[in-house]
């Protein structure tokens, strides 16, 4: 009766994926804005910090998924895990 449906369970990862997919969209969204004005056209101040700052998330959501924290958060999971046997 007291049971959580399934996504309550990987909340957490939900979220990750989430939050990585909106800045993934974002980072692409405006580079395609500043790369759609043309070559002789010059961006807002905005736009280039929201660039910047958007790739440096981008790069740092990288890093997560396919660098080095992904495999520490792998093994911090299987430290959890109790041992069978």
């Amino acid at each position: 009766m007291n049971e959580k449906p399934a996504w309550m369970e990987h909340w957490k990862e939900i979220m990750q994926l989430t939050l990585s997919l909106l800045v993934a969209v974002g980072f692409f969204a405006v580079l395609f804005l500043l790369m759609g004005n043309g070559p002789d056209s010059q961006p807002s101040q905005a736009t280039v910090l929201l660039f910047g700052a958007l790739s440096t998330n981008f790069g740092i959501i990288i890093g997560y998924f396919f660098g080095s924290s992904k495999g520490s958060s792998d093994k911090n999971d299987l430290l959890r895990t109790p041992k069978q046997g």
